[in-house]
């Protein structure tokens, strides 16, 4: 399958190329191309791809005319007389997806030998009942976690919704709604994170799109809040790191992420050169010229990954909210 996805598109590179050729030779009787050759098969992914640009490349077919003059078809042209079959391959696998996407409804299904045997070798853990609760935590989904973001002006307003319980979660609570073992709670500022603008869930996100009934506008209210940078959706532990370095850091400083991927943190930290955990802003100390320079004045703060554009998304919406 992998083969043939990268194939078709390179074929489709090749087969402009082809076509740039062609057009410059003398035309040629109608021909009939025949089937290429099977590829090469290749244990590793590393030897596939080399393996199909040398095919798509240099590979040629020898086809015959109606007077039975021999020509040469290349390998990108006999893909495009193909690709009908690799689209019913390509739909045959994506129905095979469809048909299995819920296959992991119950975390226990979570299985990988290779992975297990990986990590039995790094001898991290020698206890077999230890390794077992191991296994069981990494097979447990993340609860869903989100901070409100202190430089929004109105995150105070759409916290309090939460603390009031607008949205009515304690229902759930009450009628003892249970997914896969794991009891609903309501959703709790977390202790360590000031003026409660860290929250958690015990349920994932998975099982909040479930049970549509109790929590389509807690849902709704996420989705909102999150598009309109009032809240931030985010791992719980990724929140510890930049509240370390929040004594630390200045308007003046420059910040250099090194671990920048999605980019939760880094928009973290660039709140926090601008603005207090309350959601004040800060005032920069007048630096000495020697320490600062002038193009320096404004906080900046730099990234070593360039994230994709989906994870773009979570700092736009973030350092545009005061605007």
């Amino acid at each position: 399958k992998t083969f043939n996805w990268c194939f078709g598109h390179v074929s489709q590179i090749m087969s402009q190329q082809s076509n740039d050729h062609v057009s410059q030779q003398p035309p040629l009787k109608k021909r009939k191309l025949s089937t290429p050759p099977p590829p090469p098969s290749a244990p590793i992914m590393g030897d596939i791809i080399p393996s199909m640009l040398s095919t798509a490349t240099d590979t040629t077919t020898t086809t015959t005319t109606t007077d039975d003059t021999p020509i040469q078809a290349t390998a990108s042209e006999c893909a495009v007389a193909n690709s009908g079959a690799t689209s019913q391959a390509e739909e045959k696998s994506n129905n095979e997806w469809k048909a299995n996407r819920g296959r992991y409804s119950s975390l226990q299904d979570l299985q990988n030998a290779n992975f297990e045997q990986y990590y039995r070798r790094q001898n991290i853990i020698s206890d077999e009942q230890e390794w077992q609760l191991f296994l069981q935590t990494l097979r447990r989904e993340l609860p869903t976690s989100f901070r409100f973001n202190a430089a929004n002006k109105v995150h105070d307003i759409y916290k309090q919704k939460l603390i009031n319980d607008e949205f009515n979660l304690a229902k759930a609570e009450r009628d003892g709604l249970v997914h896969d073992g794991l009891a609903f709670k309501q959703p709790y500022a977390l202790a360590f994170y000031p003026h409660q603008n860290g929250w958690q869930c015990n349920f994932p996100k998975r099982y909040l799109n479930k049970h549509k009934d109790y929590f389509s506008a807690f849902r709704d209210f996420l989705v909102y809040c999150n598009e309109n940078g009032i809240i931030s959706r985010q791992e719980t532990v990724s929140m510890v790191p930049p509240l370390f370095l929040y004594k630390y850091i200045s308007p003046s400083d420059v910040v250099l992420d090194m671990c920048a991927a999605p980019g939760n943190k880094t928009a973290q930290l660039l709140e926090f050169l601008d603005y207090n955990l309350k959601g004040e802003w800060r005032t920069a100390p007048a630096p000495a010229p020697a320490q600062a320079p002038a193009h320096h004045a404004y906080p900046q703060l730099q990234a070593p990954v360039v994230a994709p554009h989906a994870h773009a998304h979570a700092h736009a919406h973030q350092t545009n909210a005061d605007e």
